[in-house]
């Protein structure tokens, strides 16, 4: 406990600062941080005494100047800045002295404050910056008493005590500036004494970590000569064999005394000659490099990689020499399939109906032919050694003139380094033309500044004959589309007209022979009305169905809650059904007229298709990443699983046209909306125990340009 509370105190009175500040300043930093926590321990004592006493100018003062003193280690603490934190505390503690100077403080005794201020002055700052501190405190204190003596200012001491208080304080300034000067001096010397400590020990931990970083080095080396996959044997000047690694032993099965009993190094090559030689130049201080066949102990050979270099004293004279065999009989076998392979490749390149090629571009942009498959012949017609003879006789001759423009920003492309693909035509040798398309990918070597180009030319002109087919069939296509829009809109319009005599006819007969049909009559021509509604319906019907995607939407910011609840009030529900709107719906960018749409036929057909004595129909939207999704649910007949595709096509429905007035269009026009703007539908439903209809609408759906500039409160997903 003791000990925790020793390091806390430590902690505290060196502000955190460590090691980051001379040891020499750190400790006058102790001294004024534990005067200061003294300082502060005897100002709110006092302060709250005087103000228990009835001295609450004073009382309030002591307290105020503790708190500041607080504040300012909390700011020494946290911005290190120590001078910035001693100036506002010394400053602080001058305040302080000139305050009590002129009120006298509690019982005239509080300007004993003023013997504090040499110490820390002299003590924290230095002779110099002491010196200067207590001129400030003297000249404050002469210009308060002469400010007295003229009447402009009351002071609570005359001139006499003042100059005994002066006086009395510059002998103990005296005396601390001498002491402080001491300290000075002394710490100097420890500070220079410990410099050279730190110095010598650097200087030693230098020496170990240079004799460590050898010894790890030569730890390295002998690890990886051990560990080598390669033969690594030493031999003396001699030819004495002295160390070899344990590869060596595993590839030649000779052990070193077995090796020298053997006759050394030169007696390991089939051919003895060729070894003498080497050995001679290896003893002149040469080094020699190559391959060669050598005999293990068992006289099987093995065809090795031999580097010989020798081995040189600090004189330069030569004392040895070193060896590294690499079995290469591995690589030879591999090198033997890598021109089977190449073989194989090169068949399947010939078989390949594309032609392969690949150009070099020097620094200056000049093109050669580094490959150019044999497939060339069988696409162009043109002998193969035409083509490597004459880079530029694809260029300027194969190529159809009207296309080589495209074909030469190709090149320009390449030789900034970059992959590019084009499509031209060309011109083979029995004069056919045909559509090519020429794709490359560039690598640029920075260091030369060379392009290197891998490229294949493929026959498309099948498939510019299927695109040309297939704009036409589109052309045609829309051709049709706008002609059946154009059908539909006619059609229905000149239907209106005969509908609306039928229609009104059949009213007349209601109401002008009333009296006169029996019911059945009666009967007949109300059938004749429904039907010609029905009638008139549907082709309201069919004409919205052919305005969507003819028509351009006006996309504006939408109050889709405002917009349901008077979409319920146009609809008026029947007094035995309930539609609420649960929570808040958002506001949206969306056409107004294709939300409306959406929300009056699910939730007309809501209340159509219900068959309880209480119906209820409940409307909410919930947010997920990147849309909205609404739901529209009842409680009503319910659907089977089976016809849910069924009801969103055009003129289907499940229940007859005279149970339930309906014309088959609206779930298509809803699902034709909701899909025209990126959203899906879909149905949950069971028979007897409701549907629930769930359709999303994207919040990334832009205003209309005149309206981009305006804030969007709704315009995209925001959490709530």
């Amino acid at each position: 406990m003791v000990t925790q509370l020793e390091k806390i105190w430590n902690d505290f009175v060196s502000s955190g600062l460590g090691e980051v500040v001379d040891r020499t300043y750190l400790r006058r930093i102790k001294f004024a941080n534990a005067l200061s926590f003294l300082g502060i321990l005897t100002l709110l004592g006092f302060g709250t005494d005087r103000i228990i006493s009835g001295y609450y100018l004073i009382g309030l003062t002591d307290l105020a100047v503790g708190c500041f003193m607080i504040l300012n280690l909390i700011v020494l603490r946290f911005s290190k800045n120590v001078m910035l934190a001693s100036s506002l505390g010394t400053g602080c503690l001058l305040g302080l002295i000139l305050f009590l100077f002129i009120t006298g403080g509690a019982n005239r005794t509080g300007i004993y404050w003023i013997y504090f201020f040499p110490v820390i002055s002299f003590f924290l700052y230095g002779i110099r910056w002491g010196l200067i501190w207590m001129g400030i405190l003297y000249i404050s204190i002469l210009g308060l008493q002469l400010a007295s003596r003229t009447r402009g200012i009351f002071v609570a001491y005359d001139f006499g005590t003042t100059i005994h208080m002066l006086a009395s304080l510059l002998i103990e300034s005296a005396l601390v500036c001498y002491y402080a000067k001491v300290m000075e001096n002394e710490e100097k010397v420890v500070e220079a004494h410990n410099l050279k400590l730190r110095e010598t020990s650097q200087i030693i931990k230098n020496e170990m970590a240079q004799r460590q970083k050898a010894e790890d080095e030569l730890l390295r080396i002998s690890q990886a000569v051990r560990s080598s996959s390669d033969a690594i044997a030493i031999e003396d000047i001699d030819g004495t064999h002295l160390y070899h690694n344990k590869a060596f032993y595993n590839l030649f099965n000779f052990s070193v005394s077995g090796l020298n009993a053997y006759g050394g190094f030169a007696h390991l090559f089939s051919d003895s000659a060729m070894g003498k030689t080497i050995q001679e130049i290896v003893k002149k201080g040469g080094s020699w490099t190559g391959e060669v066949e050598v005999k293990r102990k068992d006289n099987s050979t093995v065809q090795t990689y031999l580097r010989i270099n020798a081995i040189n004293d600090h004189a330069g004279r030569t004392i040895g020499s070193v060896f590294i065999y690499s079995d290469v009989s591995e690589r030879k076998k591999w090198e033997n399939a890598l021109v089977s392979s190449e073989e194989r490749f090169r068949k399947v390149i010939a078989s390949i109906s594309d032609h392969i090629y690949m150009t070099n571009y020097s620094s200056e942009g000049i093109p050669t032919n580094a490959y150019i498959s044999p497939n060339v012949e069988k696409l162009t017609g043109y002998p193969h050694s035409r083509f490597l003879e004459d880079w530029g006789f694809w260029a300027n001759d194969l190529i159809h003139p009207e296309d080589r423009a495209a074909a030469r920003v190709q090149v320009e492309n390449f030789k900034q380094g970059w992959d590019s693909q084009v499509e031209y035509r060309i011109t083979k040798s029995d004069g056919e033309s045909i559509w090519v398309r020429d794709s490359g990918r560039a690598s640029l070597d920075k260091q030369s500044g060379q392009v290197t180009v891998y490229g294949v030319v493929s026959d498309i002109t099948i498939n510019k004959y299927q695109e040309s087919v297939k704009e036409t069939l589109l052309q045609e296509l829309q051709k049709a589309n706008r002609e059946l829009a154009e059908f539909a809109y006619i059609v229905s319009h000149d239907l209106k007209a005969p509908l609306r005599a039928i229609s009104s006819l059949a009213q007349w007969l209601s109401e002008d022979y009333r009296e006169i049909l029996d019911e059945e009559g009666k009967e007949k021509v109300g059938l004749l009305l429904g039907r010609t509604k029905r009638m008139h319906n549907l082709i309201e019907g069919v004409l919205a169905y052919s305005r969507l995607g003819r028509m351009k939407p006006t996309m504006c910011r939408i109050d889709s809650h405002e917009e349901t609840r008077q979409i319920i009030d146009l609809l008026s529900p029947p007094d035995h059904i309930e539609i609420a709107i649960n929570g808040e719906l958002p506001v949206i960018i969306y056409d107004r007229i294709h939300f409306n749409q959406i929300m009056q036929n699910l939730i007309s057909n809501a209340i159509k298709y219900n068959d309880k004595e209480y119906g209820l129909v409940n409307i909410s939207c919930r947010q997920s990443e990147g849309y909205w999704e609404y739901l529209v649910s009842d409680n009503g007949l319910g659907i089977e699983e089976q016809h849910f595709d069924r009801i969103f096509k055009i003129f289907q429905s499940l229940k007859p046209r005279d149970e339930f007035e309906s014309t088959g269009i609206g779930l298509t026009i809803v699902k034709k909306i909701v899909e025209y703007y990126g959203g899906t539908i879909k149905l949950i439903s069971q028979p007897g125990r409701g549907s629930e209809f769930r359709f999303t609408i994207p919040g990334n759906l832009q205003l209309e340009p005149e309206e981009s500039g305006k804030q969007l409160l709704g315009g995209q997903i925001n959490e709530k």
